[in-house]
């Protein structure tokens, strides 16, 4: 969550231009706003032109966010849309010592999106501590070290990439989505949950200001998941169609948070997008 204009939003502009000025990585930054969702259905779109070299934003935690507060529920996880264009070079880090910044313990998440052959929200990779990192900043590509099967990434595909504090991981109907059993293993979709997409998390976690340091991403380049018609515009037209398939079982496109249900809470992600034009 990013308060428009605050200092701290300020001071994360100036970090990013300063890693980006000491670094290889190419591409504009993007920064969270107003504020990124948990789920695929909520989701930031990383809109801007050609390649992402950066993602800054902030983990709120609870409101007020005293330290003593942990565990009250609050926003303790980031979700964003990128655009995978060189698997082979990709990778996202918190670590300063591949152009990330984090001042509390990250945790980073890959999992497929809309237009991946498996569908979306499926786990892909997940790390806790970057080897290395003196302050339990995070960093994933496109390997993994614990002896799990490493998926396989589709170059031009669009992915979620989430951002949390320690803790506070990924979960699907099935339980953990990731098996995370010592912080500095790379995994694939290890847990009992690795086989279902992501619907909730389990445990709230660290929170604070972060920079993703990313290679080999674009930005994305689809419409809004609420475009069910694929007419290039959230409308009318497609809130007739969520409401046609209202209290149903979910599993289907208009069960925009996948929790199994289309209710009020998937109309609201549509309202949020009403409008809203393919880029």
């Amino acid at each position: 969550m990013l308060p428009p204009m605050n200092t701290r939003l300020f001071s994360l502009a100036l970090l990013a231009v300063g890693v980006i000025s000491h670094t290889a990585f190419a591409g504009p930054t993007w920064p969270e706003g107003p504020e990124a969702g948990a789920l695929p259905g909520t989701s930031q779109h990383v809109n801007t032109a050609g390649p992402v070299a950066m993602i800054f934003g902030t983990l709120g935690g609870p409101s007020p966010a005293p330290i003593s507060a942990r565990g009250i529920t609050g926003d303790f996880q980031d979700m964003y849309l990128i655009k995978i264009v060189d698997p082979i070079i990709f990778m996202a880090s918190t670590d300063p010592n591949f152009g990330g910044f984090s001042d509390f313990d990250t945790q980073l998440f890959l999992f497929t999106g809309p237009d991946h052959p498996d569908g979306p929200g499926l786990g892909m990779f997940a790390n806790d501590e970057s080897p290395g990192a003196a302050g339990g900043e995070s960093r994933i590509d496109n390997n993994v070290n614990d002896g799990s099967f490493p998926p396989t990434l589709t170059a031009n595909v669009h992915y979620f990439l989430a951002i949390s504090g320690f803790d506070s991981d990924p979960g699907s109907v099935d339980g953990a989505i990731f098996n995370q059993a010592n912080a500095l293993e790379r995994s694939g979709p290890d847990g009992l949950g690795g086989l279902a997409q992501i619907n909730g998390w389990l445990n709230n976690g660290d929170f604070g200001d972060y920079v993703i340091a990313l290679a080999g991403v674009e930005a994305q380049t689809l419409c809004p998941y609420s475009d069910f018609n694929n007419d290039g515009i959230t409308d009318t037209a497609d809130l007739g169609i969520l409401l046609a398939q209202f209290g149903a079982p979910g599993g289907g496109p208009t069960d925009l948070n996948f929790d199994g249900v289309v209710d009020t809470a998937d109309l609201g992600i549509l309202l949020d997008s009403f409008g809203v034009i393919c880029p």
